[in-house]
Formats: C-alpha cells, sequence, structure tokens
C-alpha cells in the first residue's frame, strides 16, 4: 500500500512529515500501551499518547490509549476518593496581596528518610502563593519555624489563618504577638473557613500518592518543592487564567522593588540612573526603609554597569525569542531567561552561580541539561552570553514542564470548585451507589500513600435506608459498610471472576499443596487464578494473613518469567 514499506519484518508508514513511524503488530499494542504507561510514571492520556506518538503510528491509536489509560488499576486506585461530603467552604473577604496567609499541617504516613512526619503548607490568599516546609514533629516550635521562612521571604502580613490545633498555639501565637499580625483561628469543627489551605492539603497528599506508586515513598519530602514549584506556575480560574508566579512578579517598579525586599531584606543601598520611574513612591519607599538611594551620575549610566550590561544581555535574547515565536509573547519568556541566568555558572563568580551563591546547593535538574548549563560562561561579551541564555532558556521552557506532570495529574475534575464555592455556584453532593456498582472498600487509614494496600473491589448488593451499604464478595459473602469508607470503582476492566475480592476458601477447597481441605481461616486465596494454599504449606511458611492482594508461587514464577501479566 501506498506510505507503507516493510524493513526487517517491520512495517513502517511515510507521515506527511517525511518520518517513518512503527506500525506494531495487533497483538503487540495493548502490552506496549501498558508499559510505556507504567515506566514513565502512569501519566495520563494525553502524556502517554505523546510519548507514543513520536515513534509508533496506527489507525484508532488515540483512542485505544485512552482506554488503556482509564482501565489502569494503579491510577484509578490513587485516584478513588471516599468522601462523602464535599466540604463547604467559606471563604474569607481578600483584602490584597499578603494581607493574609493560611497555615495549616498535612500529616503523612510514613516518615520520610530524614525524619519529617508533617507538611506545614502556607498559602497567600490573594495571589495562591504556596510554600511547603517538611517538619518532623507537631509542635508550636517547629511550626513557629516554618512560618519564619515565609515572614524573612515575603514581609509580615495582616493576618494569618489557621485551624484550632495545638500546633499554632505557643511559640507560634507569640512570633504573631511580637509581629503585631492577627491571628484568626477557624471555629472548631468548621475548618472548611480556611478551605484553600485545606485544599492544598489534599492536592498535595494526592500527588504524592502517585509519587510514592513509582518512588521511593521514604523520600515523599524531596520531591515538594516539585510540587510547590508546580502549583505557582499553574494558571488559575479563581485568579483570572494567571499564575500565581505571574502575579507575584507583576506591577510597578516600587512593586517590583517590594518583592525583592519581601523576598531578600532590605540592603544598604539601592543603585539606579536618572530616570523619572525611580523617584516618587519609588523613592519614598527606600527612605521608609532607611536605605540609600544611589544615582547614576547624568549621562553616564555606565557606573551601573552590571545593570546597563543586563539589559541588553535580554534584549538580544529576546530578539532571538522573537524570531521563532509571537514577539507579542515575549514577557512569557521573562521566567526562562532569569532562571537560565540564575542557574549558569560564571566566571566572575568564581565558576559557581547565583543559585548556588544563594542557596549553597546546586540546582535540581535533568542530567541532559544539567551538562550543557555547567559550563563556565564568560559576561565580557554580551552577544555571546545573550545567545547561550537563549539557548538555555528554551532548555528550561521544554524540560521544566515535564516536572508538573504528576501534579496535574492529581489535581481532581474539581479543580475550579473553590473558585465557583466563591460565585455562590457549587453545592455539595453525596456519594449515590445503585444496586450492581463496583466500589473500591478502604481498609488502610484515609491518609494512607499505599493506595494498592487494603482496598478491596466489592459489589453494591443493597442500599439500606438508614443510609450503609450491603456489600457482596464473589463468594457471595456480604458485609455492610458506611458510605464514606466506598469510592465508585470507575475501572472498566474489572475481571468479574477475580473480583471482587471479599472472598475466602471453602469449606471444601483443598490446598495445592498438600491436597486436604481448608481448614478455616488457614486458606489464602491466590488473587490471580482462586486456587487455595494453606499458610503453613508455603515455603517459607506465613504465620498471618498479607495485606492486599495475593499471589500464589505458581502464578508468581509465571510472572516473573513473561508467560502472563498482569491485568491493569
Amino acid at each position: 500500500s501506498k506510505g507503507y514499506r516493510f524493513e526487517n519484518d517491520v512495517l513502517y508508514k511515510r507521515t506527511a512529515a517525511g518520518t517513518d513511524k512503527v506500525v506494531p503488530r495487533p497483538e503487540h499494542r495493548v502490552n506496549l500501551i501498558r508499559r510505556v504507561h507504567q515506566d514513565v510514571g502512569h501519566y495520563g492520556v494525553k502524556k502517554t499518547y505523546s510519548l507514543l506518538e513520536p515513534t509508533y503510528w496506527w489507525t484508532g491509536m488515540y483512542g485505544q490509549v485512552k482506554y488503556e489509560v482509564a482501565a489502569c488499576t494503579a491510577c484509578d486506585r490513587a485516584k478513588a476518593t471516599f468522601e462523602v461530603k464535599d466540604p463547604e467552604l467559606k471563604p474569607l473577604p481578600i483584602m490584597g496581596m499578603f494581607y493574609r496567609w493560611g497555615v495549616d499541617l498535612c500529616k503523612m504516613p510514613v516518615p520520610s528518610q530524614d525524619g519529617n512526619r508533617y507538611v506545614v503548607v502556607m498559602i497567600e490568599h490573594f495571589t495562591k502563593w504556596v510554600e511547603l516546609v517538611p517538619i518532623p514533629e507537631k509542635t508550636p516550635e517547629h511550626t513557629a519555624a516554618a512560618l519564619k521562612r515565609v515572614l524573612t521571604m515575603f514581609g509580615a502580613p495582616a493576618e494569618v489563618l489557621t485551624d484550632q490545633g495545638d500546633e499554632f498555639l505557643g511559640e507560634f501565637d507569640e512570633l504573631l504577638t511580637r509581629l503585631m499580625i492577627d491571628h484568626r483561628r477557624t471555629s472548631r469543627g468548621h475548618p472548611q473557613a480556611d478551605g484553600l489551605a485545606e485544599r492544598m492539603v489534599q492536592t498535595i497528599k494526592k500527588a504524592l500518592q502517585k509519587y510514592c506508586l513509582v518512588y521511593n515513598k521514604h523520600h515523599w519530602d524531596q520531591f515538594l518543592p516539585w510540587i510547590a514549584m508546580g502549583y505557582r506556575m499553574s494558571r488559575q480560574a479563581s485568579l483570572g487564567g494567571f499564575s500565581p508566579y505571574y502575579l507575584l512578579r507583576l506591577s510597578t517598579a516600587a512593586a517590583a522593588l517590594k518583592r525583592v525586599l519581601t523576598m531578600f531584606g532590605a540592603p544598604a543601598e539601592v543603585l539606579t540612573d536618572q530616570g523619572d520611574e525611580f523617584l516618587g513612591e519609588f523613592d519614598e519607599l527606600l527612605t521608609r526603609l532607611m536605605i540609600d538611594h544611589r544615582r547614576t551620575s547624568r549621562g553616564h549610566p555606565q557606573a551601573d554597569g552590571l545593570a546597563e550590561r543586563m539589559v541588553q544581555t535580554i534584549k538580544k535574547a529576546l530578539q532571538k525569542y522573537c524570531l521563532v515565536y509571537n514577539k507579542h509573547h515575549w514577557d512569557q519568556f521573562l521566567p526562562w531567561i532569569a532562571m537560565g541566568y540564575r542557574m549558569s555558572r560564571q566566571a566572575f563568580l568564581g565558576g559557581f552561580s547565583p543559585y548556588y551563591l544563594l542557596f549553597g546547593r546546586h540546582p535540581i535538574v535533568g542530567s541532559k541539561v544539567r551538562d550543557i548549563i555547567q559550563n563556565v560562561v564568560n559576561l565580557d561579551d554580551p552577544a555571546v552570553w545573550a545567545r547561550v541564555m537563549s539557548d538555555r532558556a528554551k532548555l528550561f521552557e521544554k524540560d521544566i514542564p515535564a516536572a508538573f506532570d504528576n501534579l496535574l495529574i492529581a489535581q481532581h475534575r474539581d479543580t475550579l470548585r473553590y473558585a465557583h464555592t466563591r460565585l455562590g455556584h457549587f453545592q455539595p453532593k453525596l456519594h449515590r451507589f445503585e444496586v450492581g456498582d463496583l466500589v473500591y472498600l478502604r481498609r488502610q487509614k484515609a491518609d494512607s500513600l499505599d493506595s494498592n494496600v487494603g482496598r478491596l473491589i466489592l459489589k453494591v448488593k443493597a442500599v439500606l435506608d438508614s443510609g450503609p451499604l450491603v456489600l457482596e464478595g464473589r463468594d457471595k459473602k456480604t458485609i455492610k459498610e458506611h458510605v464514606e469508607n466506598c469510592a465508585p470503582c470507575h475501572n472498566p476492566n474489572i475481571d468479574l471472576w477475580q473480583n471482587p475480592r471479599l472472598a475466602q476458601g471453602d469449606l471444601d477447597q483443598a490446598c495445592q499443596v498438600c491436597h486436604k481441605v481448608s481448614g478455616g481461616l488457614n486458606m489464602l486465596l491466590c488473587d490471580k487464578c482462586d486456587d487455595g494454599w494453606h499458610m503453613k504449606c508455603l515455603d517459607p511458611p506465613l504465620y498471618r494473613k498479607p495485606k492486599g492482594d495475593w499471589i500464589c508461587p505458581r502464578c508468581d514464577v509465571q510472572t516473573v518469567f513473561g508467560a502472563t501479566l498482569y491485568p491493569m
């Protein structure tokens, strides 16, 4: 057929762009999608498709990717929500930028390798800027230390909003009193009044659940900076389509100076040229803070040569940018230019980068990017530096958004919930189940990172008038459970013979080793083949029932050697 060719028993298709893509055999396509989806971190439909699309092609490829991702058990388990009732958020009036910070505590079910057990979540109510600080203990001393990081970066707000927790008393409350900050606390039993911080806690937990499906769960605190960065740089409907990062770096010369001062403190001097934009409010701000405003001599701006050279460098970098992209979007490229400059090693800094001098460590970036930005750059030639910085900015523009995908996956369809609540469009809803629905039954703690452990898949047999559900397993055994411990199971790839999994060994079921009948509760059923095994007959024997799914030795060997694959 035209556009196709065979080479070494592989079918290729020539695309309109002139590239050849592999057309895999129909029996290999499902396995290919599953392996790509699982190996790169359980990304969503678009991301998984984008990983396959450059190399493979077949008719209906996107639809098949969409179905297999929806059938992924790990993703469905991690995204399952057990909340019966959505929180009725009652946001307080927002008076302006840095007027109020909301502070909450997120408890993690497992300690990190560094001994951290909690995350202090601090979010600014106007810009939605978020700061995440891991702490080892739930004490006022540790929460106060975390708050000091925000105060030293952004200055003292008018209000700090917390719940009724004891960790926000003692030293925490004394710190606010000394700085004359109003400590507002939500009503007891109604933490939803600080809905912004409460929602951020849930977002963090969902993002970390997906992270821990792929990486070591005891390293969860190392992932917090990426979660915070993804949230700050994401456009939000409640902010008019802008991101917290954009709002924080918007406005006039005086406002820009305020942001620098609140992040890094007041310097001894500020050097500018003779421009009128550096008079008025700008000069008054420096006077109030007792900062010496030094201005270059008229006609001799070279006295501030570092800033002047940086202006020329930025112009040249933006010129290169506007040759490729829309010139009216030049302001969207500025963060990447700044990031490329901050992370680049510079000769006059002894080979260190501004980032290293400020934070005492090198930035965490991908290996391909790291190899490029570690070369020392000399700023003596602005044209050379503009080209290098422009190239590095493009690297960050392409590579860093990939680090935000886990956060985007973790966000629910109700990301606009807070905005709708403020406008009065949102009404809380209850989970409603019908007879025959498949549900996840929660058997572990609500905040556990092990979303694959303890979640049984059961079928709704009856809905009682008083609210509880009657759930049925595949052995016809039934239990009664509260609705808040059940979440809808949307996985379309459920095997009704192997699931639901509330089964126990039948009284006449024989062990695969000793061939004796069940013997009561000491029989384990394989969640793959449904055969029975006595715990004492296993090698080595088991003395307590394992948590979650259990695969018998026979099925486990088959899986290792590739004879069978686990269903997604």
